[in-house]
């Protein structure tokens, strides 16, 4: 994750996006489906369960991140084209957060990442930048993400106005442990200001 926030800050048009509805759209082959099961009650007052088995990846399982990465990366492969080689190194489970050096860059990198997505039956969401011309056009085609300030990879926050990103401030002590885990490190922290 630190290489595709590095990578992205190296750019000066900074883009961002999220997959929408990512883990529900990732069909689980009909001989898969017995493996993920859920079970309810099938009313309030009989003590019974039904079984529902699951048709799309479930949300909460552990290996759902990684089957939906695996489901992108394995379609970005079929598109060897620069755009999709960009895609593939700068995407985490259901984010894209990537960069361009001009406005036309940008511009062109948004219309075929969508159209590379959606020939997945992918719709890409939320999009953000720090670039007007990006968000303007994001806005017209009902996928902006309105609000000044986004989250990148859920661990961080980019106020677009002042192109700066808040990341949590922690002691290097808290890495020595073999153990330390994010949940740790965000639990532990506090914001400070990166530009």
């Amino acid at each position: 994750m630190l290489e595709i926030l590095l990578r992205f800050r190296v750019h000066p048009v900074g883009l961002s996006a999220n997959i929408e509805k990512a883990f529900h759209k990732v069909i689980l082959h009909e001989s898969d489906r017995d493996s993920s099961v859920s079970c309810g009650p099938v009313t309030s007052t009989i003590p019974m369960l039904d079984v529902y088995r699951f048709k799309v990846i479930p949300f909460a399982a552990s290996c759902s991140p990684f089957i939906l990465l695996s489901v992108i990366k394995h379609h970005l492969k079929v598109f060897p084209t620069p755009t999709a080689i960009d895609m593939d190194l700068n995407i985490s489970v259901d984010n894209l957060i990537s960069g361009c050096d001009s406005t036309e860059e940008a511009l062109d990198y948004y219309v075929m990442s969508n159209s590379i997505l959606i020939k997945a039956g992918l719709n890409l969401q939320s999009w953000s930048s720090n670039e007007q011309t990006i968000n303007v056009r994001a806005v017209e085609d009902g996928v902006a993400d309105l609000f000044t300030s986004s989250k990148i990879l859920g661990l961080n926050n980019w106020d677009r106005s002042t192109d700066s990103i808040s990341l949590p401030a922690f002691r290097l002590s808290t890495f020595s442990h073999a153990t330390t885990i994010k949940r740790d490190t965000m639990g532990r922290s506090t914001s400070s200001e990166v530009p």
